[in-house]
């Protein structure tokens, strides 16, 4: 009987230790799970940091975005109206140009009539001249 009662012991004692030895892989793997299980958690927070930088970046690029857009559509109601202001000077100078032709005109028509009253003038001068008393 003590014989079975060491057997038992040593097999016990084996037992146990195998336990303990398994006891210890268990909590080996449970803190090398526990570390990765953090290392993750701290990876998703930077996911989630970088997450929420990039959509206040895109908030901002957005933002920029449309004022270029005000910016082009400022530059586009510039242009309409320099070209509207354009082609009304583009008008007046023309009107001018025809005025200037019209009043070139009466300036040739004034010279010629100033022409004829010389002229005129001229053949009255010879004609009363000629009725002269001496």
């Amino acid at each position: 009987v003590a014989d079975e009662v060491r057997k038992l012991a040593t097999r016990t004692a084996d037992a146990t230790a195998k336990i303990r030895a398994r006891l210890a892989e268990v909590s080996e793997l449970s803190a090398t799970s526990s570390s990765l299980m953090d290392a993750v958690v701290a990876g998703v927070e930077a996911a989630c940091d970088s997450s929420i930088e990039t959509g206040n970046s895109m908030v901002a690029i957005e933002g920029s975005a449309h004022s270029v857009l005000e910016m082009v559509d400022a530059i586009h109601g510039m242009v309409e109206a320099g070209e509207s202001s354009s082609q009304e000077i583009v008008a007046q100078v023309l009107e001018i140009n025809t005025q200037l032709d019209s009043a070139n005109r009466a300036a040739q028509a004034s010279e010629h009539a100033a022409t004829q009253v010389r002229q005129i003038s001229a053949d009255m001068a010879r004609i009363v001249g000629r009725f002269r008393l001496a």
